[in-house]
């Protein structure tokens, strides 16, 4: 419901448009949480110490997010958003540590 909206037939208008909401107004994340734009551009790193690239995108699915890791010269690699891929979200140092489960990587080249 928007505010001072009491009519449905006021609101659409803005049907189908875009819906921008300041941090102050968004709705409070819980752990583990995270806003999309602060997800773009993190340094992707495997838990292994490899660079794999910068989060470029996230898909949003049904089951669960799906983070686009992108660098140069390979393919993107499409990184489940679920405890057992993203190890640790380091929104202060630009980083996140993903484990690479065995067969993820070969997944993506296809």
């Amino acid at each position: 419901k928007f505010k001072g909206i009491d009519d449905i037939n006021e609101i659409l208008p803005y049907q189908k448009k875009n819906l921008y909401v300041t941090r102050e107004q968004a709705v409070p994340l819980a752990e583990n949480e995270y806003f999309i734009a602060d997800l773009i551009g993190l340094k992707a790193v495997s838990d292994e110490g490899e660079d794999l690239g910068k989060v470029a995108d996230v898909i949003q699915s049904a089951a669960n997010d799906i983070y686009v890791i992108e660098k140069d010269g390979t393919p993107d690699l499409l990184i489940p958003a679920i405890s057992e891929c993203i190890k640790k979200v380091d929104l202060k140092a630009g980083s996140i540590k993903i484990h690479l489960l065995p067969g993820l990587r070969e997944l993506n080249q296809k």
